[in-house]
């Protein structure tokens, strides 16, 4: 089921709700102390700080800090069962900001190590090019992804067909009926603790049984609702 393109963000704290808020199955919006590694998850998931990942007040898209990450084996990892959507529709994006393009910028991935069967994941490498990791095979998408901003990303599956898209603009659609098991997820990963992002990440979030999007649309200029 695809729903509203604004997909609900806009803060919380009494205001609007998110209607699929029961089928988010992790929600970081990486806030909290410069230099922190306590990763803090909307749902009550553990997540674990891989090498030097911490939490920064120098870049955020929301809030008072975000993730950083420095290209070397830094991302956030948490497994839990209810992560992989089957073959069933899922949703899973966040914010990034990369520096520069020459380092291969994991962005996240479900599924970062094992066979990857079974496992999607994005990534920016070279001059800006984007590449979705579907299934063992690693698929360039049409975009150039400028340095120095925030861009929304997202991986969506909806009634069988695989679509990334940046800034609200599909860049990668493919047909996608398998069964995606993996249960592990990564953000500032991707396929392989080689690929990890060199920059920031703000506002994660993961939703399965949902496809929250239609393309093109506008991304939400407020984070993710808290319930």
């Amino acid at each position: 089921m695809i729903i509203n393109p604004y997909a609900f963000g806009g803060g919380g704290g009494g205001g609007p709700t998110d209607p699929y808020f029961a089928n988010v199955k992790a929600l970081l919006h990486f806030d909290g102390a410069d230099g922190s590694t306590t990763m803090t998850d909307v749902i009550g998931n553990t997540w674990t700080a891989q090498g030097n990942a911490q939490l920064d007040t120098a870049q955020t898209k929301y809030g008072p800090s975000a993730l950083l990450l420095d290209g070397a084996t830094d991302y956030v990892t948490s497994t839990v069962a209810g992560y992989a959507p089957g073959t069933g529709d899922f949703t899973t994006e966040c914010w990034f900001r990369i520096p520069s393009t020459n380092a291969n910028n994991g962005i996240f991935a479900l599924g970062l190590a094992g066979t990857h069967s079974g496992a999607v994941g994005v990534a920016c490498f070279g001059a800006g090019s984007l590449q979705v990791q579907n299934n063992n095979t690693a698929n360039s998408a049409t975009a150039t992804i400028p340095t120095n901003a925030w861009h929304h990303i997202v991986v969506q599956r909806a009634s069988g067909t695989l679509v990334c898209a940046v800034d609200g603009v599909s860049v990668y659609s493919v047909a996608d009926t398998r069964n995606i098991t993996a249960t592990q997820l990564a953000v500032g990963g991707y396929y392989s603790s080689a690929f990890t992002l060199n920059g920031w990440i703000d506002d994660f979030r993961h939703t399965v049984g949902v496809a929250r999007y239609s393309f093109p649309f506008t991304p939400s200029a407020s984070p993710w609702l808290d319930s």
